[in-house]
């Protein structure tokens, strides 16, 4: 049974990938891997944890004495706490003549022709405030209330703010009170001239036929006195 080979590619960091920052924003890493042979080699990047990773490139050649850079980005989530077990596998194999189809030759490839090399993943995420950073998103701005006598200056204010409002609400209905009142007395003059006008007709009727009556009289009881 032969032995597993040893890894061709110079790996840096070469046992750990260490990722710093923010809980809330993406933590990048970077993984820098060197090719010291005279031969190309293929690699490719796994991982135990590959939903809480995008790695960019994943796989490729590295053609002889080159280096590639391959960023990790561990993306937020809740379960950062859980990420001490989460570990990265860089695997290498040279490379067959020619063009290289990087789907059928992962596929096909011996076991045996494999050389892999694991890294642990080390977090150093903080949840630090930054001062000098913006933030544009809307906020309510108020003012906490910490004494009683706070309190009873905002429940004065309310108070006076509604006493306020009442007196202008009372002030507008005895307007409008004033105003019915002046168009009820003026409907009543109307009424009380027409009214006199009236009555003042009726007795110089009264008064006239009265008169005619006394003529008429006077004129019969005349003729049989004479």
């Amino acid at each position: 049974m032969s032995s597993k080979l040893e890894q061709v590619l110079e790996i840096d960091p070469p046992n750990e990938l260490v990722f710093k920052g923010r809980y809330d924003e993406p933590v990048t890493s970077t993984l820098t891997l060197t090719n010291p042979s005279d031969k190309r080699v293929i690699f490719k990047i796994k991982t135990t944890a590959p939903r809480m990773y995008c790695v960019r490139p994943p796989s490729g050649t590295i053609n002889a004495n080159e280096k590639r850079q391959i960023t990790i980005s561990f993306q937020p989530s809740e379960d950062a706490v859980e990420t001490t077990m989460h570990k990265f596998m860089v695997q290498s194999a040279y490379a067959p003549p020619g063009d290289v189809n990087m789907e059928q030759i992962w596929k096909n490839i011996i076991p045996a022709h494999l050389m892999d090399t694991k890294l642990r993943c080390v977090f150093n995420l903080t949840e630090e405030k930054n001062e000098d950073r913006q933030d544009f998103s809307p906020k309510l701005v108020s003012t906490p209330i910490n004494t009683s006598s706070e309190i009873d200056n905002v429940a004065q204010e309310l108070l006076q703010d509604i006493k306020k409002e009442q007196e202008s609400f009372l002030k507008l209905e005895n307007q409008t009170l004033r105003d019915q009142i002046r168009q009820l007395q003026m409907e009543m003059r109307a009424t009380n001239s027409t009214t006199d006008y009236i009555h003042n007709n009726s007795y110089n009727v009264v008064y006239f036929v009265a008169s005619l009556a006394v003529a008429i009289a006077g004129a019969v009881f005349g003729k049989y006195v004479l």
